[in-house]
């Protein structure tokens, strides 16, 4: 009886397996019911620890200034698109104008070559 045996052993080693399985499910149950934090939450508290406020300020009034620059930028180029398309209009206005004109020009034309 007391001696040790592979049968004993493999015992051993079946019952400590199933009681690590079972703590690890006791303890897969008690994370279920813990409260969490909201995302939120943990967002604040990532930036809290990772960036100081100056940083946080320094990064924010760059963007800031980013955001500006680029909006500006944003509104030059709808400007000159607005004058380009209004130099656009203007052009097809003239070259409608001219298109109208064609039928009278031909009509013309040709009643004066028949004349000749």
């Amino acid at each position: 009886m007391n001696e040790i045996t592979s049968v004993n052993i493999a015992g051993w080693l079946a019952c400590a397996a199933f009681l690590i399985w079972m703590v690890n499910g006791v303890l897969g149950l008690v994370d279920r019911f813990k409260p969490r934090p909201s995302t939120e939450e943990v967002r604040l508290e990532a930036a809290k620890n990772f960036v100081t406020q100056e940083q946080f300020e320094h990064r924010e009034q760059m963007a800031s200034d980013s955001r500006k620059t680029m909006y500006a930028k944003i509104d030059s180029i709808r400007m000159e698109l607005s004058q380009e398309i209004r130099a656009v209009n203007a052009r097809v206005d003239e070259l409608s104008a001219e298109v109208r004109a064609v039928p009278a020009t031909v009509v013309r034309l040709i009643s004066e070559a028949r004349k000749m």
